[in-house]
């Protein structure tokens, strides 16, 4: 249930638009501070946070003798009765509530919202007194950790517009008690079992003001036919994470105002059903980690107001249709890990509001010059709206010239695992100015670059591993304001790399063939990277590498790993250093006493071993191998 972020804005917006006319109803009625509910409210409200574990003290407010002014309450201004609760605790907002739901709702006569979600309710049962509250117009116990079966008095608030129990192992057998919720519009029930309510389309058919269906991950493995359609006002229609065997979808024609509809991850196989291309209002269409075979069909350009495709992770193939064209108002699309094969239709680069591209993981040759927004042919529509890419892992060949120069948008450029070959200079990346984001490891690229190159933008990810850079690494890097994780692994041809001084994070599995390399100040994690034999100078210090300390490159003349984490002992291999100068090891946690294999360290002047956990006397042999500098300190 968490892959669904290609399309989130536009479902997010249209649930906006399905929610707008409760939200409102309900935002008059919130509680300001000279608001006094009555004694007998402000008792009920009591007894209801005595009945909580409130570790967050999330409920301090809650004191006063203003009740309508406590955290979580709306009175009626008028009527100044308490009409709204709402204790939700989104993530990232702390402690959750827990404890007991208390009957003393009851008592709130004049209740109409009631949010419970995201809280800790573990093993409550959704009360079914809760169904006496009947003035209800809102109710939200998503994600609060309640277990056991639905109960059917719920069917009892006929005044309900919204019901969300989503996000909670519940199970139901009979969903005939829906249909006396005759206003409901939004209803969420996503990982409620309802594998065994065989009547749950026949169920939502009798609900004729439902705008909003959400029955992800619910067990479902059926759609049956049915004669008439009474939710033709749907308008978003979640069945993911489902396991549908032989549905039909001749029903969904009857859907003329769906704007949102997510079959994703549900056993959809073969091509896609030529109902949904009726589907004229569809926005958004996920149909990701199905096993859908045939060719997109050029059908697809009939759905004209589409924002939003994601088809990841199925087994399209053939080309993509040039018809794609009309869909103009494609913000995002998602087409990556099919078989998809041929070129990139240069028609994507008249998509003037597209922002998100995936392509990656298919069998395409050829395209990427439909990112030459510099051509006449493209009128540089494209520059102005595309803020992700994404095109690798094709097999994509043969010399390409790519060309982003017009992208002023773009914040994501990933063209990883293809066989791209060409020279990359600095105009390619002329008018990236909010370029976060850069991976193009795996290919065959040179980086062409001034030593006085000065970079548009400040990146967050760096990945150019197996890039050609050129004897000296480049410059440019320090002039990267931001926190960066970097990746340079199997970097071809450098000599000299200095990234000192920063604030790149991440770990460093392996460093690229270089004789000077200084990664010192900044973030890096993990354990030690493995270097090239060929590296004389090496400066790993005032960083958080961890884990044991092993070096393996016999040429090592200076090495610089103080102000680490490092642990363990000093290995045996210690003595195959042999042109070692310089330890330098300081403030670190490393251990045991130092190894004899050292004594063949014949070049060894100066050694740092503060401020460690050492133990033992110092060797006899230390005083006659150094020639001079300051003895090293053990403890």
């Amino acid at each position: 249930m968490e892959r669904k972020s290609i399309g989130d804005v536009v479902v997010l917006w249209l649930w906006f638009l399905s929610l707008a006319t409760i939200t409102i109803q309900f935002s008059l009625s919130d509680g300001t501070s000279d608001v006094i509910c009555s004694a007998r409210e402000r008792r009920a409200l009591q007894r209801i946070k005595q009945g909580l574990v409130d570790q967050g003290n999330y409920l301090s407010s809650w004191t006063r003798e203003a009740c309508c002014s406590w955290k979580g309450i709306g009175c009626d201004n008028i009527t100044r009765h308490v009409v709204k609760i709402n204790l939700s605790r989104e993530p990232m907002e702390g402690a959750s509530l827990g404890g007991n739901i208390s009957t003393s709702l009851l008592d709130l006569n004049h209740l109409q919202y009631l949010d419970l979600s995201w809280n800790s309710f573990e093993g409550l049962q959704i009360p079914e007194y809760l169904g006496s509250l009947t003035g209800l117009r809102y109710l939200n116990l998503s994600n609060a950790g309640l277990t056991g079966d639905v109960p059917c008095q719920l069917g009892k608030q006929s005044s309900l517009q919204y019901l969300d129990i989503g996000g909670i192992s519940l199970d139901t057998e009979n969903l005939d008690w829906i249909s006396s919720l005759s206003v409901l519009e939004v209803l969420d029930m996503s990982w409620v079992d309802l594998n065994k309510a065989s009547n749950w389309l026949q169920a939502m058919n009798t609900l004729h003001s439902l705008s909003v269906l959400i029955l992800s991950d619910s067990g479902l493995d059926s759609i049956n036919p049915f004669p008439v359609v009474n939710f033709s006002s749907l308008t978003v229609l979640d069945l993911s994470e489902n396991q549908f065997v032989s549905p039909t979808f001749d029903w969904f024609s009857s859907l003329g105002s769906l704007a949102s509809l997510d079959l994703s991850s549900s056993n959809f196989h073969g091509p896609i059903p030529s109902t949904l291309f009726n589907l004229t209002a569809l926005r958004s269409l996920h149909l990701f980690n199905n096993s859908f075979t045939s060719t997109i069909p050029d059908c697809l350009s009939h759905l004209t107001s589409l924002e939003s495709i994601d088809f990841l992770s199925n087994n399209f193939n053939g080309i993509l249709p040039v018809s794609i064209r009309n869909l103009t108002s494609l913000v995002a699309v998602d087409l990556s890990n099919n078989a998809l094969e041929g070129e990139i239709p240069r028609s994507l680069g008249e998509h003037c509001n597209l922002q998100r591209l995936d392509l990656s993981s298919n069998k395409l040759v050829k395209g990427l010059e439909f990112l030459d927004l510099g051509a006449d042919e493209v009128s540089g529509h494209f520059s102005k709206c595309l803020s992700v890419l994404s095109d690798g892992n094709s097999s994509s060949s043969g010399p390409t010239s790519v060309s982003v120069r017009g992208s002023s948008s773009l914040s994501y450029l990933d063209m990883s695992g293809n066989s791209l070959k060409g020279i990359v200079s600095g105009k390619h990346f002329a008018n990236l100015t909010r370029l976060k984001y850069l991976h193009a490891s795996s290919n065959s690229f040179t980086l062409q670059v001034g030593s006085d190159w000065n970079p548009p933008f400040q990146l967050e990810i760096l990945k150019m591993g197996y890039w050609q850079l050129g004897l000296l690494f480049p410059a440019w890097l320090q002039t990267q304001q931001d926190q960066m994780d970097l990746d340079i692994s199997r970097v071809l041809n450098l000599d000299y790399i200095n990234l000192a001084d920063n604030r790149i994070y991440g770990t460093v599995p392996s460093l690229p063939t270089a004789y000077q390399i200084y990664l010192c100040s900044n973030k890096f994690t993990g354990p030690l990277p493995r270097i090239s034999s060929k590296t004389f100078s090496l400066d790993l210090s005032h960083n958080s590498f961890n884990g044991s300390f092993h070096p393996s490159c016999t040429l090592l003349m200076v090495l610089r790993s103080q102000n680490n984490i490092l642990t363990g002992h000093l290995p045996s291999s210690m003595g195959s250093l042999l042109q070692l100068r310089s330890l330098h090891l300081h403030n670190n946690s490393l251990s045991g006493t130092l190894p004899p294999s050292m004594q063949g360290c014949k070049s060894l002047s100066f050694v740092d071993l503060s401020e460690n956990e050492f133990s033992g006397s110092i060797p006899m042999w230390v005083g006659k191998n150094l020639s001079y500098g300051s003895c090293p300190t053990i403890k």
